[in-house]
């Protein structure tokens, strides 16, 4: 996704596709997606705009959450696609972010990035 303001948020290059297994728990699930979505709806509402990837995370830890770090900009990354935030990285681990509150519900699922981390997922 290229944006007008700073860097694009990187989407992971599919010429780098390997099977996933199941035990790396790398691919997040909805409820990780959710997480970082309402963390940053939250953050917009209250009129904050940026983050850095290490402060969010440590922010969905102290709340309970179990995301890792990849899980975290995957859902990042899922978050853009489907268009319910504009998420850009003007540089290395900082974030510009905007909530699309108009934005129709959407599912998980039409992000590509997720369908195509479902499919490399492999028993085993």
């Amino acid at each position: 996704v290229v944006t007008a303001m700073g860097r694009p948020m990187p989407q992971p290059e599919p010429q780098y596709a390997r099977p996933i297994s199941p035990k790396e728990n790398i691919v997040p699930t909805r409820d990780d997606i959710a997480c970082v979505y309402t963390l940053l709806r939250g953050d917009a509402r209250l009129g904050h705009h940026s983050f850095q990837d290490r402060d969010l995370l440590t922010r969905i830890k102290a709340g309970g959450g179990a995301l890792s770090y990849v899980k975290m900009r995957l859902s990042l990354c899922i978050l853009d696609q489907l268009g319910v935030c504009r998420i850009q990285e003007p540089q290395d681990g900082h974030f510009i972010f905007d909530v699309n509150f108009s934005a129709p519900k959407t599912s998980v699922e039409s992000a590509p990035l997720y369908r195509r981390l479902r499919a490399q997922v492999t028993e085993g």
